[in-house]
């Protein structure tokens, strides 16, 4: 089984309208301490489907991806890598010329992609990692923790994660595709990535609260960390307010983290307790004169029927007002939704109608665990709550359904 966690955490979002920011958003300074205006180009101006597409779409960037990054560091031999999962949901990485691999997987690094924590030599250039990997990502704080990877006798040592903290583990493996490819992290390795070591400069992800958290490279650039917001429009819809303070997250690598929850996005302190699915069959149907029925059909549209608690202030974090005031302008009838079956797993959900030759269960971009139970889903917004009493009084945690039609 590719999970073991039967109630896993979940995410619901808003679409991420990025087409006000017409003008400069922030300012950092680049290596030589001149102040860069970051703004973002008109490709980069559209709707994207939630926050985490906008901000890292869901991937790398083919210059910073781990098979780019395994191809800069081991380059002595010139060698190509494929990464990604199994038929098994397990990850993998393949040296294609078949050279032999010899790594060490210290428990951090084992504990996060499915490895053992050994170290190993692997004769016919696979990798293969045979537990299943974590869907709740931890920050990596030293080198120590990470996967080192060696090719042959090559003194260079390529270490995965080579960034302190991934969206997801499939987001570390896969490359971006299609609008992902217009992303914030895009935009600031226009401006600030040097070509060195596949490394990206900065990276912009969503934790497992719910707040923006950027990334700053300290090496490829010292300056990164003097950081200044211009819109602040499009500070507040990050969830920052201006208040906050750089920490440390290594020697490497220093990190900025809203004070505020993202607007727009939710995630309760527990997981579901029901997600059920319901549809409507939309026909016209008619009596014929003669007896039976003649009809026209519209559609079958299904939706999920989630059920959850929404955290008040005598909880473990206070949601309440985040739900009513925040998120106002974003959940509401007819809003876009991307609802996040399993936190932690960026992954599209498929159903087992859809596996087939050419669509595997499991890939870097999609996975049919569970009949499509797992995964992030597409949807509208049908339904929800507007009386958020407290219930008997105590201001714990209000019941909240919602109904989000799937697209």
């Amino acid at each position: 089984m590719p999970s073991s966690d039967t109630s896993p955490n979940f995410a619901i979002f808003s679409e991420f309208d990025a087409r006000p920011y017409t003008s400069t958003l922030y300012t950092r300074q680049d290596p030589g301490g001149g102040t860069v205006n970051v703004s973002l180009p008109s490709a980069s101006r559209i709707v994207f489907e939630d926050a985490v597409q906008f901000l890292n779409g869901l991937g790398q960037s083919p210059t910073t991806s781990v098979k780019a990054y395994l191809e800069a560091v081991l380059n002595a031999e010139a060698d190509t890598f494929t990464v990604g999962v199994s038929t098994s949901d397990k990850l993998f990485i393949h040296n294609d010329s078949g050279n032999s691999l010899a790594y060490t997987a210290p428990s951090a690094a084992a504990s996060q992609l499915g490895l053992v924590a050994q170290t190993a030599i692997v004769s016919d250039g696979q990798l293969d990692f045979p537990y299943d990997w974590s869907r709740t990502p931890k920050e990596i704080t030293s080198t120590a923790d990470q996967l080192a990877l060696v090719i042959n006798t090559d003194l260079d040592v390529a270490r995965v994660p080579h960034i302190p903290y991934v969206q997801s583990i499939p987001s570390l493996f896969r490359e971006r595709q299609g609008i992902e490819l217009n992303c914030l992290e895009i935009v600031e390795e226009y401006y600030f990535y040097s070509g060195t070591g596949a490394i990206p400069a900065v990276c912009w992800v969503v934790n497992a609260d719910g707040k923006v958290v950027q990334y700053v490279n300290k090496v490829l650039n010292p300056n990164a960390t003097t950081f200044a917001w211009v819109d602040t429009n499009f500070r507040d819809r990050l969830g920052f307010n201006g208040t906050e303070v750089w920490t440390l997250v290594n020697a490497t690598w220093s990190k900025l983290t809203a004070n505020r929850p993202l607007p727009g996005a939710l995630f309760p302190s527990r997981p579901l307790s029901d997600n059920h699915l319901k549809f409507s069959r939309v026909s016209n149907p008619r009596r014929k004169l003669g007896g039976g029925y003649v009809s026209n059909f519209l559609g079958n549209y299904v939706s999920h029927m989630i059920s959850f608690y929404l955290d008040g202030p005598a909880d473990q974090k206070d949601e309440y007002n985040h739900f009513v005031f925040t998120c106002g302008e974003y959940f509401y009838a007819g809003a876009s939704i991307t609802f996040y079956q399993d936190w932690g797993d960026t992954r599209t959900s498929i159903r087992e109608v859809q596996i087939s030759a050419s669509q595997p269960r499991y890939d870097l971009v999609f996975t049919g665990e569970k009949d499509g139970r797992y995964g992030r889903i597409k949807g509208t917004l049908v339904s929800m709550p507007d009386d958020l009493a407290f219930p008997e009084g105590l201001r714990r945690r209000i019941p909240i359904t919602l109904e989000i039609e799937r697209l």
